[in-house]
């Protein structure tokens, strides 16, 4: 009887997700199917699902993107958080912002570096509803202006992540995780921040040995 409730569930909760996953206000999640009963988010940020980026994009004249193993687009930190969930199972939350940001890079930089002097927090559509089942979540962001992206700071601001475990990721353009970890940590004083994973963008198709080997390394399965 306990199996047969638990396959029900396991039929039933991804119709659910699907259906809402792109409402505002609610969940933007995507299921692993590795598990019946996922403890494991794997939340990030980044250009890609939060730009207007025109049809037909070039993977190889932006940062942003990266051609995925389908051969389809994705964003850079997307891809690294769809390896992280491969290995170890998770569900993927993206950090979608109510306004998206402008396609032009320059344009990107300059609210940046506003957004930063003014200690502003972007507005988030996109919300997980059961926070409180994850026990350990993973938070990937690119490096902006040497630390995390506003939006970021949205999200963990958003959530009671009291004794929660939280593992950051981040991709950047050469100048390693800037002082994103030590942000993080100072945002999520309650929780047990784990040592991060940093990989240049130039470097994400050959870094699968390094990541495998950084996951190994935490031990949380």
């Amino acid at each position: 009887m306990k199996k047969k409730k638990i396959a029900i569930l396991c039929l039933v909760l991804p119709c659910l997700l699907a259906g809402c996953s792109k409402e505002k206000g609610t969940a933007d999640i995507s299921t692993s199917t590795n598990k019946e009963e996922s403890k494991i988010l794997i939340a990030y940020f980044g250009r890609w699902g939060n730009t207007d980026f025109p049809d037909g994009i070039d993977a190889s004249t932006s940062a942003s993107v990266v051609i995925g193993k389908d051969d389809n687009l994705q964003g850079t930190t997307e891809y690294v958080a769809s390896l992280i969930q491969e290995r170890i199972g998770g569900d993927i939350h993206l950090i979608r912002t109510t306004e998206p940001y402008a396609a032009d890079y320059d344009e990107v930089v300059d609210q940046n570096h506003q957004e930063q002097a003014n200690s502003s927090m972007p507005e988030l559509q996109s919300v997980v509803a059961n926070m409180e089942q994850y026990d350990t979540i993973f938070i990937g962001y690119p490096i902006w202006a040497t630390t995390i992206p506003r939006p970021v700071i949205s999200f963990l601001e958003q959530y009671d992540l009291t004794g929660k475990t939280i593992i950051p990721f981040c991709t950047h353009g050469g100048y390693g995780s800037g002082s994103s970890y030590s942000e993080i940590r100072e945002l999520c004083q309650n929780s047990e921040v784990l040592d991060g994973f940093e990989i240049e963008a130039e470097e994400i198709n050959s870094m699968d040995e390094e990541l495998a080997e950084w996951l190994d390394t935490l031990d949380i399965l």
